[in-house]
């Protein structure tokens, strides 16, 4: 499969899912309290967080690989996965039974009497995840992303409806932890079932054990620090806030995410697959860098134009009253998609061999978050938005070293490709005209 049309799948499949993902998030805001959706958010972080930390690229290690991938190699791959689910769902439970034990002793959402029974719950997922087929990680790396995206796209289906017949049932904040379950629990069986290739079992290499401790040991620490870079916000917020005011701002995130995750998407399926294809020919990936750049930065900038200037008429539009205020959070964290871009360093830096830089650069992230608690304490947790989006100004300079540093700096398209905020401002205005114009919502 080529470029174009793996690049086709993940773009149309990832639509979908936004739109499966919208339409659960529509329903389940409307059929759960406000609080509910705050706990959720919370046990969320915590999960998150802990897989992200034990994250160690096994996924990327097969996409990336210069020699062809063996059984032995996907069998050591398969078993180190497990492992990893098996001991991230003990380390969540660990803390669950921390939020249990000090609850009295903790600030804000986290100490929520429900928070650690959902906690200990959701532990489930990342035991279901490991479990996924290492055919995906093949497919992937074949650009054959076409049976990877319906597996996706139907897994996410199916947990919209469980979710939404146990919310309307009333069971609150459990339809939201069991929807994303069921989601895995269908990609977990598909992944076996439906691709192609030899059944997944159970085996192991020092050789490959080795091989991939070697490159995720990095890909361990960015995470590690890319979690705090990407959550540790919500983690603080949440530390000041009750679950209402959380609530608003993880749904103005869950907004902001839905880009997040494309491009995530597409750098760590579409883009790295491409750009490792390449540096195995030995060429220079300089110029298909800023080809898939162009594409996707005038779709972030668009959005970000866009949703600055909309932000509370969509908020309004897509919600009841109960979340109006989450409006104003997500004009202002609109403007973060416009560091975001840089991804695609990241998928650069995988595919050369130099996740030390990626570790680096999160580490620079997480430095200049940690003074955000400094900030809430001076000015609020109501103003904290302001800061989550300035701080990752910090990290822009070493970006810049780096680039130069491996060859793939151009200044001024850099500064061409930030043209593409304007037509999102424009869209954004004229969006809010038609709306005001036509009568189509009360809106001031």
């Amino acid at each position: 499969m080529g470029l174009k049309s793996a690049t086709f799948w993940a773009t149309s499949g990832y639509a979908a899912q936004v739109i499966i993902k919208l339409v659960s998030n529509l329903f389940l805001t409307r059929l759960v309290l406000p609080e509910d959706y705050g706990i959720m958010a919370a046990a969320n972080i915590i999960m998150l967080g802990a897989a992200l930390v034990s994250e160690i690229g096994i996924r990327q290690s097969i996409i990336r690989a210069t020699r062809e991938v063996d059984q032995i190699a996907l069998r050591t791959a398969f078993t180190l996965q497990v492992i990893r689910g098996v001991l991230l769902s003990i380390l969540i439970l660990m803390g669950a039974a921390f939020l249990y034990l000090f609850q009295a002793d903790l600030p804000g959402v986290y100490a929520n009497s429900l928070l650690p029974l959902v906690v200990a719950y959701i532990a489930l997922n990342p035991l279901i995840v490991s479990f996924e087929s290492t055919k995906i990680a093949l497919a992937s790396r074949k650009l054959e992303i076409g049976k990877v995206t319906t597996i996706e796209v139907v897994g996410q289906f199916s947990g919209l409806i469980v979710g939404v017949g146990l919310a309307q049932s009333g069971h609150g904040v459990w339809a939201l932890a069991t929807a994303p379950l069921i989601a895995a629990a269908f990609r977990a069986i598909f992944s076996h079932v439906v691709l192609s290739g030899s059944p997944d079992k159970f085996g192991f290499s020092w050789v490959y054990f080795k091989e991939y401790f070697h490159f995720g040991k990095w890909i361990f620490l960015s995470s590690l620090m890319g979690f705090l870079s990407v959550y540790g916000d919500q983690a603080f917020v949440a530390a000041w806030s009750d679950a209402s005011y959380l609530a608003l701002y993880s749904l103005s995130f869950f907004v902001i995410a839905i880009v997040r995750q494309f491009l995530s998407k597409f750098s760590n399926e579409v883009a790295l697959a491409r750009l490792s294809d390449i540096h195995r020919s030995g060429e220079s990936i300089k110029i298909d860098y800023y080809a898939l750049r162009k594409r996707f930065d005038f779709f972030v900038l668009f959005v970000s134009g866009a949703l600055f200037v909309s932000g509370d008429l969509i908020i309004e539009i897509l919600y009841d009253d109960r979340y109006s205020g989450a409006g104003g959070i997500l004009s202002i964290m609109s403007l973060s998609l416009i560091f975001d871009r840089y991804v695609f360093l990241n998928t650069i830096l995988m595919t050369i061999g130099r996740p030390r830089f990626i570790f680096n650069l999160n580490f620079i992230r997480c430095i200049a978050l940690s003074f955000l608690p400094l900030y809430i304490a001076e000015y609020g947790v109501e103003d904290a938005i302001y800061f989550v989006v300035m701080y990752r100004v910090v990290p822009l300079f070493y970006m810049f070293y780096v680039k130069h540093g491996i060859g793939v700096l151009d200044l001024k398209k850099e500064a061409l490709l930030l043209l593409f905020l304007i037509p999102g401002v424009m869209a954004g205005f004229l969006f809010q005209y038609i709306v005001v114009k036509l009568g189509l919502l009360n809106y001031v």
